[in-house]
């Protein structure tokens, strides 16, 4: 019985690692992924607390981007397309 105890506690342990490990993963994902004032848009509109954003027009979102690119909390850049996206800068 104490066998399948220690199983079980390493069991969990690693599960937990995994949860971790997912959870910084996502993280990274939101990190390094780029968006636009379009995407800010549809993903407020699904989101509970977030849905007033929706209203906001591209050029007020697009103009606060800015800021936080010449802040530094931003970077940008141009795809395929030519349109500008943005991401969290990674220092």
């Amino acid at each position: 019985m104490a066998h399948q105890q220690n199983n079980f506690e390493q069991l969990e342990e690693e599960l937990d690692s995994i949860s971790s490990n997912l959870k910084i993963l996502s993280l990274l994902k939101l990190v390094i992924s780029f968006f636009s004032p379009s995407i800010i848009k549809c993903w407020s509109f699904q989101q509970k607390g977030f849905s007033g954003q929706s209203a906001y027009e591209h050029s007020f979102m697009r103009s606060i981007l800015q800021k936080m690119v010449s802040e530094n909390l931003l970077e940008m850049r141009i795809s395929n397309k030519g349109n500008t996206l943005y991401r969290i800068a990674v220092s």
